[in-house]
């Protein structure tokens, strides 16, 4: 493995001149692929690299290596190539910008690799559409004023988010969370916990007040693809419409 596909610039870099690039390893992150997952991505402060696990493999090698070994041997190069750059190891999925897609969550970031997304972690976090009988609910992230909105994550994923932010999280129902009063709040500064103070206050006995059971996060993989449409974010007047960048990116990848 001697080169990488640079997102950014859509080419092939050598893995060398990349790692050449790099002058703090600690704001650099490694994601891993897995068999489901087909790419192993580098990030760093302007780009994103990644190869994927899937080549064709010759009649004339005596041994043909399953996909749990070419899995391994990639992530095992990417520790190889880049030793002080740190794994970002949990992630669920949601859409951001183009469809459903890994979101990596590091203590310091979250990461986009498909969408070439990098974010800080967030000053406020709230939860919105979080019901007993919904299967997916929306993430509305703050960062410095500035709403991001991530839709559609599966319901099973909500403690892995909730172990991951380490604050107190608000989880509105099926009613769209107050955006103008929570922009508000931000605006001057107010503590998060204050703000999921308020809300708390102001939430009546609904189906917002639901806290996942035992059983809700025993959904199977199957019941974890949603297959409804995700809201709108309220604040987007824009509709991104998938392209295929990816398929002209793959076939110029090297594999």
């Amino acid at each position: 493995m001697d080169t990488l596909y640079a997102m950014k610039t859509k080419q092939d870099m050598n893995i060398s001149d990349i790692a050449a690039q790099i002058r703090t390893p600690e704001e650099c992150f490694l994601v891993h692929c897995t068999e489901s997952i087909e790419h192993a991505f580098l990030a760093d402060g302007s780009n994103f690299y990644r190869r994927s696990w899937l080549r064709k493999q010759t009649q004339k090698q005596s041994v043909l290596k399953t996909d749990a070994q070419l899995v391994d041997e990639l992530n095992s190069h990417m520790h190889e190539a880049f030793p002080d750059v740190p794994r970002v190891q949990q992630h669920i999925i949601g859409k951001l910008k183009r469809g459903m897609t890994e979101i990596y969550l590091h203590p310091q970031a979250i990461l986009v690799p498909e969408d070439q997304l990098r974010f800080a972690r967030p000053d406020h976090l709230f939860l919105q559409r979080v019901t007993p009988t919904g299967r997916t609910f929306d993430a509305l992230m703050f960062h410095a004023g500035t709403l991001t909105t991530i839709l559609a994550i599966p319901k099973s994923q909500l403690k892995v988010l909730q172990s991951w932010y380490n604050q107190p999280l608000f989880m509105g129902g099926a009613d769209p969370l107050p955006l103008t009063f929570i922009k508000q709040q931000v605006r001057k500064g107010v503590d998060n916990s204050k703000i999921v103070e308020a809300l708390m206050g102001d939430q009546s006995d609904s189906d917002s007040e639901w806290l996942p059971s035992e059983s809700d996060e025993d959904l199977t993989e199957d019941e974890d693809d949603p297959t409804e449409d995700p809201t709108e974010d309220p604040t987007d007047d824009s509709t991104d419409d998938p392209t295929d960048e990816d398929e002209d990116e793959d076939e110029e990848e090297d594999k």
